[in-house]
């Protein structure tokens, strides 16, 4: 009240109070978009989750380890409920199976941000971790280069 009768506008709280809820809502409307414009919905739906799964494991890894025990067993529900839709493409499983590793790299990426951002260094376990898990990754990159096609010749 004192705010009107002084001639002000609003204060950063509440053009803050609207902002928010507006943003809220544009970005509902876009994922919204995205899952029914989507071949598979269910596959867009883990999209969009895992998106916000991602932010939240590299701002926070600790909640982001628990999402990581918590969404892998998601992940098997998802592809099931696909099969049972019928409409399954090997994208589809290919984005359900990507989930978990990716979470991993966030989490690891989350840990050595805090660590950047908090002028400390890395503690030798960390280094570890990472180094685990680019080596859990390095088949897949070395299949994507070619290295491994041999040996997996009847997968495509």
């Amino acid at each position: 009240m004192n705010a009107v009768r002084s001639g002000q506008s609003l204060d950063k709280e509440a053009r803050l109070a609207f902002v928010v809820p507006a943003v809220g809502c544009v970005v509902a409307m876009i994922a919204g978009w995205f899952i029914v414009g989507y071949d598979n919905p269910l596959t867009g739906t883990l999209i969009i989750a895992a998106i916000a799964v991602f932010l939240v494991a590299i701002f926070n890894p600790k909640a982001g380890f628990y999402l990581l025990i918590v969404g892998t067993g998601y992940v098997d529900m998802i592809k099931r409920l696909g099969i049972l839709t019928g409409n399954l493409t090997y994208g589809d499983v290919v984005v359900a199976l990507a989930f978990p590793p990716i979470l991993c790299v966030c989490i690891c990426a989350g840990v050595v941000l805090q660590c950047v951002f908090q002028h400390r260094r890395l503690e030798r376990w960390q280094y570890r971790g990472c180094v685990v898990v680019d080596d859990s990754c390095a088949p897949e990159k070395r299949l994507r280069r070619g290295r491994l096609a041999p040996r997996f010749a009847g997968f495509r």
